[in-house]
């Protein structure tokens, strides 16, 4: 029986393809080196690869640094045709897919991982670098997702607009609430304001509305575009749920979460009681911070940025 310290279970997804398995590497060290320094912090760690022969290729890269945690390894195009039996979706990853395949290969791993069980999924990118790894690390993240809040910055920018504009539309007509009702959410644009979690049930959900507006999972699978960012279209969901959407320009702060400083996240959790588990590689480094410190941020992400 969970007591009330008792660490909630977490599983980490990082899809990836050989040419970042540099950055695999860095992101694998740097969580073993943080788990030994705190004591705690166990989670599942899935790889996820495109098909057998990245799988075999990303998984020879993980024996070989001898890590003190296991690693899963997940084949999407082993899942699409064995488990989802989909000619549909087979036939768009090998056709059809372009650009759309890192949203594509998130969200069927996400399937298969909401299938496993209801735990809470951190779905990151292999660009992800570990500062600090512990059972309160993975309570915090948890506790985010749960409050069901989401923050981003009003934007002009017309590709911001675009990814917006059609992530929401793939939802059909949502219109979640916002903080500030006189302003259009297409124009709040949040990605990467917090590391992209996901629960097993709200997975479940999501995917059983997707299915509806568009016929069928495989059906949805096989529209996506490059324009259709996973995490936005899953945020659209959750809001559509009763969740929060919060404009942080609002206190003066213009800068996009990618772009976010340390002084102004904290500024931001100061006023709304939210402190995400990351901010970016290149903003963190580019000068002593006083509102960073050992225990915060936990992770960096965008690393191919520096």
């Amino acid at each position: 029986m969970l007591t009330t310290n008792a660490c909630p279970r977490l599983r980490v997804i990082i899809p990836v393809h050989p040419p970042k398995v540099n950055f695999l590497v860095g992101f694998l060290r740097s969580l073993e080196w943080a788990r030994r320094h705190s004591g705690s912090g166990d989670c599942e760690i899935v790889v996820s690869a495109t098909n057998h022969l990245e799988s075999a290729y990303l998984l020879r890269a993980c024996r070989s640094l001898r890590l003190d945690f296991d690693i899963q390894m997940f084949d999407v195009q082993t899942y699409v045709q064995d488990c989802l039996m989909s000619k549909m979706v087979e036939d768009f990853l090998r056709d059809g897919v372009g650009p759309a395949m890192a949203a594509v290969k998130k969200l069927i791993t996400l399937h298969w991982a909401a299938q496993q069980s209801d735990a809470i999924n951190l779905c990151i990118d292999a660009d992800t670098f570990c500062l600090n790894w512990s059972d309160d690390v993975i309570r915090q993240i948890t506790s985010n997702y749960e409050a069901n809040r989401y923050f981003g910055a009003s934007t002009s920018g017309q590709i911001y607009l675009d990814i917006n504009q059609i992530s929401l539309q793939s939802l059909g007509d949502v219109m979640p609430p916002c903080e500030s009702t006189d302003l259009d959410i297409t124009k709040i644009y949040t990605w990467f304001f917090d590391a992209p979690t996901y629960g097993g049930p709200d997975i479940r959900g999501f995917f059983g509305r997707m299915a509806d507006k568009h016929g069928s999972f495989d059906s949805y699978i096989a529209s996506l575009k490059w324009h259709h960012f996973e995490h936005l279209m899953f945020m659209y969901y959750r809001l559509s749920r009763g969740g929060e959407l919060i404009d942080y320009s609002t206190m003066g702060i213009a800068s996009i979460p990618e772009e976010l400083d340390g002084v102004s996240i904290q500024r931001i959790a100061g006023r709304y009681h939210y402190l995400p588990v990351w901010m970016a590689a290149r903003r963190y480094f580019e000068g002593p911070d006083a509102a960073c410190s050992s225990a915060w941020p936990p992770l960096l992400s965008h690393f191919d940025r520096m």
